[in-house]
């Protein structure tokens, strides 16, 4: 005889169905405990965290993880921690030099600690203005792109490391000029024909423009400070920047470097022994600029032979949201994907190239930019190319 299972629940019309015999209700009733012990445990467990996002694409290994990282932003924090790690050894040896070597105690005597800050800091920028031009060397940046240093130093980033750089050269300068005032006073306090508080306070002001290096340091800093004035963000770009500006002004980098070597030249701080102005120790400054120097001026002369090959506009196309397209004809030239070229105007100015990406493919026999108007030299351009502008529009008058 058959027996039914009874569930505790009655879905039909007729009487309950017989109960479940004693043993097998124990042993259904101990299954029952146990599942309902699990489901407490599942049901109590917290819930989850909203805020954390469960990836399973996400690397799990560290090996993974690192690599991820690389391929982001790695690269790039690498080198300017590595950048940063250089100029503190330069410091920690530029200090080590200067404080204990024994070719210099006259020098420490009389100018004390402000004397090792100084060349110290002088050090730093000699090493900053190694590496001041490369970056803007863009044929010399696209060389080494395409070679495997390209998968280690992140020269995409090549403006970035020019303008840490240029702050470098900038905080540099800051605490080599500070240094030196001190030294200036001590140098004032110690001489014997300046007696009087007048007298030394009249020292100190005429030395400022009577000894040399003071006089080629002051006139730096006026160069210095004009270009980092101009070369801010709100003032070269924007609706109210003006690049023409930043373009001219930045170019007084060349007389900077001028008197930087006639900085020091003058040998106004000898050694104790001979020989106190040789070849080695003076107007070394060349010695760091050659390298980024002869490549910035092989890129100029490379820009100037380049721009006198044929070249010609063959279209212009108007596109909605003061868009400029340019197709360009030119001899000797063959583009890669992902290139971008430099453009000159001289109907706008004989000397300003700006860069603009290529939009054409490279089977095309053409290159294609196309330019946003919304700069001062952009509109220029938009204008020498047939564009009239009406309430910040462009509008085609034709190609």
């Amino acid at each position: 005889m058959s027996t039914k299972r009874f569930s505790g629940l009655d879905f039909s019309d007729g009487a309950r169905g017989a109960p479940l015999p004693d043993a097998l209700d124990g042993v259904y009733d101990q299954r029952n405990k146990t599942e309902r012990r699990r489901l407490q445990g599942i049901q109590l467990a917290a819930p989850p965290n909203p805020r954390i996002r469960h990836d399973p694409l996400r690397p799990k290994k560290l090996t993974e993880r690192v690599s991820v990282w690389l391929i982001n932003d790695g690269k790039q924090r690498v080198f300017f921690a590595t950048f940063l790690l250089l100029h503190l050894l330069v410091v920690i040896f530029g200090i080590l030099n200067y404080g204990l070597n024994d070719n210099l105690t006259n020098a420490r005597a009389t100018y004390g600690v402000t004397y090792t800050i100084a060349r110290a800091a002088a050090m730093i920028l000699h090493i900053d203005v190694i590496f001041i031009l490369l970056p803007v060397c863009r044929n010399f940046i696209s060389i080494l792109r395409r070679t495997p240093l390209g998968d280690i130093i992140p020269f995409d980033k090549n403006i970035a490391f020019h303008i840490a750089t240029g702050w470098a050269i900038v905080i540099g300068s800051v605490v080599h000029t500070l240094a030196h005032i001190v030294n200036l006073y001590r140098l004032t306090i110690a001489n014997p024909d300046a007696r009087t508080a007048g007298q030394r306070v009249a020292f100190f002001i005429s030395a400022n423009f009577t000894i040399g290096p003071l006089i080629t340091g002051w006139l730096m800093w006026i160069c210095l400070g004009v270009m980092v004035w101009f070369a801010a963000k709100k003032r070269r770009t924007g609706p109210t920047g003006n690049f023409e500006r930043f373009w001219y002004t930045h170019h007084l980098f060349i007389p900077f470097f001028i008197l930087w070597q006639l900085h020091g030249m003058f040998c106004m701080i000898k050694p104790d022994r001979p020989p106190f102005c040789g070849f080695n120790t003076i107007g070394v400054f060349w010695r760091y600029w050659i390298v980024g120097g002869v490549i910035w001026i092989t890129e100029r002369i490379l820009r100037e032979v380049r721009s006198r090959h044929f070249t010609y506009i063959s279209k212009v196309i108007q596109h909605p949201s003061d868009v400029v397209e340019l197709q360009i004809k030119k001899d000797k030239t063959k583009a890669r994907a992902g290139q971008y070229i430099f453009l000159n105007c001289p109907e706008i100015s004989y000397f300003q190239w700006h860069p603009f990406t290529l939009t054409s493919a490279p089977e095309e026999d053409y290159l294609s930019v196309h330019i946003r108007v919304v700069g001062d030299f952009t509109r220029a351009l938009a204008r020498s190319v047939g564009c009239e502008f009406d309430d910040n529009h462009c509008e085609t008058r034709g190609t």
